[in-house]
């Protein structure tokens, strides 16, 4: 209702007041009879209702992922000024409707200290989104060798992040880290852009990857054999954060990485009750035009999703099949629409959360599966928060359909 009365013209006190006599302000009633006889409540086109029940939908979800998709809480200031000792990023606890909860933290500060933006305090960072590696194991020494287009996070001209890479000491596999600020180098363009390539490269190249344990090549041909048999894996590499000012890049705790892995058993229980169950019809084959995945094992539809992800859809689905249900004072072609609305949004937030999408780190936002016309497969991965207000979302999605 806010966002629909700014759209209307509503600002400062007056939209104060026409949420209070909607029933929004502190416990009172609804006073539509209050309203003048030409607001705009009443003249709320289909998009509005979509976006209000796209809410309804969310909310609805929220309470059976929430835990999958834990938010953090730093402690800092909003502007620059008082000295502080940093403590450690804590995990915020969820209330009865899966909502993380920030207050309790701040509890021990009265608001004349939270009013001074310089003061440090509890300061929530929702997750955007989780940054993912296809892995194979080496065939001469056995490390789990994450496969990299590129390690830069984030590269603009005022804000240069690369994600780190070092092989573990048993030479099992890498150890990832996070390098903000990282400097331009070299004289004109051509050569910055040069120097950003290499100080950025991946593992992978046109000939195959490169392990960064032991030097070894696993050919095109390798990785293809080994996705045939069913040996890739994946393991996350960063988790992109909304801060204070914009998007901030971090390791993955070991809680985010465990909450990742969703069961089979919890994802057979959910599609139960949704028609046709889990996505498991084959994908075109390796000869169709454009279709690339099926050389890398990846044979059917779910295989392009991670059961997280699929879990995700699967609670959301269900949440839009009970909305019918909700559109009680709704007249019958009022409700048939405003869930055929619903639907497409289903379809976008499929197209930015498969293992196709990737990150796009000039913009920082999530790029699409359908980038193009094909299903090309993609190394290094992106994964949408989903309860977030941010790319690839399920609100953006609702925005998305208007």
């Amino acid at each position: 209702m806010e966002a629909f009365l700014k759209a209307n013209g509503y600002t400062g006190a007056g939209l104060r007041t026409a949420l209070e006599r909607l029933g929004h302000g502190n416990g009172g009633g609804t006073q539509l009879q209050a309203m003048p006889h030409d607001a705009p409540v009443a003249k709320a086109d289909l998009a509005w209702h979509v976006r209000a029940w796209g809410r309804w939908v969310l909310a609805r979800a929220r309470r059976e992922l929430a835990s999958f998709y834990p938010t953090y809480a730093d402690f800092e200031s909003l502007e620059p000024g008082t000295q502080y000792d940093p403590c450690p990023m804590r995990m915020l606890e969820l209330d009865e409707n899966g909502v993380a909860q920030i207050d309790p933290l701040n509890t021990d500060f009265d608001a004349a200290y939270l009013n001074d933006p310089r003061n440090p305090r509890w300061i929530a960072k929702p997750t955007v989104a989780y940054l993912w590696a296809r892995t194979v194991s080496c065939k001469q020494c056995r490390a789990t060798l994450p496969l990299l287009k590129t390690r830069w996070l984030c590269k603009k001209d005022n804000k240069r992040v690369l994600l780190t890479m070092e092989p573990k000491a048993d030479h099992t596999g890498v150890v990832f880290g996070v390098q903000p600020d990282v400097p331009q180098n070299g004289g004109n363009a051509a050569q910055r852009r040069e120097h950003d390539r290499r100080t950025g490269a991946g593992t992978m190249s046109r000939t195959g990857a490169t392990c960064p344990s032991c030097g070894a090549i696993m050919t095109m041909g390798d990785i293809r054999f080994e996705g045939q048999a069913g040996r890739l894996g994946a393991m996350m590499t960063a988790v992109v954060v909304d801060g204070v000012k914009g998007k901030e890049y971090r390791l993955p705790t070991n809680h985010e990485i465990e909450v990742a892995e969703v069961t089979e058993e919890r994802l057979r229980f959910l599609y139960a009750d949704i028609p046709f169950g889990l996505p498991e019809e084959p994908l075109p084959s390796k000869e169709a035009l454009g279709f690339r995945v099926p050389l890398y094992g990846f044979d059917t539809w779910r295989k392009l999703f991670t059961n997280r992800q699929l879990l995700a859809l699967g609670a959301f689905v269900r949440s839009v099949r009970e909305l019918p249900e909700q559109l009680t004072d709704y007249p019958k072609d009022w409700k048939e629409s405003v869930n055929a609305m619903c639907l497409p949004i289903i379809s976008r937030m499929a197209d930015r959360g498969s293992t196709l999408a990737t990150w796009t780190n000039d913009r920082e936002t999530i790029r699409s599966t359908f980038a193009r016309f094909a299903l090309p497969i993609t190394w290094d991965f992106s994964e949408s928060a989903p309860l977030s207000d941010t790319t690839g979302g399920f609100v953006q999605s609702v925005d998305w359909m208007f």
